[in-house]
Parts: C-alpha cells; structure tokens; sequence
C-alpha cells in the first residue's frame, strides 16, 4: 500500500526488506512536504522515515553490470545484446538495459508477457501502451501481428524502445512519445496496458474507444486489492471481463470488446 501511494508521488523504484521499504526519487522531484500527503504515513505514525541523499554516478551503468537474462513461461528468452544466444525457445527478445521499465524482472511484465503468448496474436493490429522498453511490443511483433505501435509519456523510455524495436528487427518509426491522446483514430484488435491503477482507470474509455469489436485489452500494473475496482470501472465503459492472474501480489486482467 505504501509502495502505491509513493509511486503517485513520483517515486520511481522500490527495494523491499525485513523491517523497511527503500524508495527512490529524483531529488529535484523531493521536497521536506511531499510525504505529508500518505495516508498510510498519517494514519500510522509509528512509522520511522529517514533520508539519505546518493552521490552523483552513472547508475545506468552499473544497473547494465548487474543484468540478468529472464525466460518467460517456457518459451521467451529475454537478453542483453552481451549476453549469448538462446536457440531453443519459442521467441529470444534482445534488451538494451536502460533502466527504462520491462526488463521482464517485474512481476508485471512477466505476467502480461505470458497472458500474451496466450492469445491470438497472429495477423492483429496491437497497441502498447506505455511500452517503457518496448518488450511487450517485441514479442507481439515476433508472435506474427500484423501491425504494432508502441508510446510512452517518458522520453527515456521512448529512446529505448526506439533501440530496443531496431535490436529486434523493428521499425523505430512505430514507437511514439506522448500519452493515451496518441491513439487519435487509430483503431486495434488488441491493446496492452501495463502501466498503474490510477491511468489505468483514467484511460480504460479511451482503450475501449480504440478496439475493434471483440478486441482484447490486457492490463497490469496494480495489485490483487485493485481487482474489483479496476473491473467495475472497465464494465462501466463497455468492456466484458474474460480472466485474472497473479504474481506476488501483482495482477493482470483481461477484457473485451
């Protein structure tokens, strides 16, 4: 819960551990009244809070140093271009690790990457939205989709998915930089959605708009406890629901037109 209220603050990552919650912000975001805001912080004031200030490095670096490929369910490989080839699985992705969210570590990414590989993707016109690295984009590509667009409202996340797109053979032309209002009159069969519970819920009419009868939107992002909020709000637009999975808490949800 924690964990979700700071991300609306513009927290950007999170390490979990025995008696604390570590979260990082940029420190031109951070100020001495930002925290006075969580509900969860106000309503238990026991809780300690500490800051601490990091020196100045290429953490982008060192985060590459660290990176680990991740095979997804069986059939989809996810590397650096410095790791060695996978042959013998159905897709092999290539990341370039920029710190930009869907690496495949992430539950959710992990998640909607095997809800994907379990539709009917072949021939499709599919929209990522909030693409981050691009990989749900990839694969889709891979499974044989007819046509993929990706956009995302960071810039670094959009740079990336522009290397990441050309890394595995795509046009760097079909990832855009900007938010839902991108879409225009772009129609879809399928659109994929990993973003959080509050744009999510902001933007499930603009999705709804853009999918073709009997389109699919698939969506992560939030936890179990947004379930049912997530689902009553998506019935609102017109959207049936069709499955749930989770991980860790994590969850992703299924919908169609």
């Amino acid at each position: 819960m924690l964990i979700a209220e700071l991300m609306d603050l513009g927290f950007e990552s999170f390490s979990e551990e025995e008696n604390a919650v570590l979260a990082y912000i940029s420190s031109d975001l951070y100020n001495d009244t930002l925290l006075n805001s969580v509900k969860l912080l106000k309503d238990h004031p026991e809780i300690k809070i500490s800051i601490h200030p990091i020196e100045n490095k290429n953490w982008n670096k060192e985060w590459e140093s660290n990176y680990q490929p991740v095979t997804i369910a069986g059939k989809c490989h996810v590397r650096a271009s410095f790791h060695p080839p996978v042959t013998d699985l159905l897709y092999e992705i290539i990341i370039e690790p920029k710190m930009a969210f869907g690496t495949a570590h992430h539950e959710t990414t992990r998640l909607m990457a095997e809800w994907l590989m379990n539709l009917e993707v072949k021939g499709k016109d599919v929209l990522d939205m909030g693409c981050g690295t691009g990989i749900l984009a990839v694969i889709a590509n891979k499974m044989g989709a007819g046509s993929v667009i990706g956009i995302d409202n960071d810039e670094w996340a959009w740079r990336n998915a522009q290397d990441n797109f050309r890394l595995n053979g795509m046009s760097e032309e079909i990832v855009f930089l900007g938010d839902v209002t991108m879409i225009g009159t772009n129609a879809f069969d399928m659109v994929l959605a990993n973003i959080n519970r509050n744009v999510l819920l902001q933007d499930l009419n603009a999705y709804f708009k853009s999918l073709r009868n009997k389109g699919n939107l698939l969506i992560s992002g939030f936890y179990l406890k947004d379930i049912d909020l997530l689902k009553e709000e998506a019935a609102k637009c017109g959207f049936h629901f069709a499955g749930s999975g989770n991980l860790n808490d994590w969850a992703v949800l299924l919908f169609y037109k």
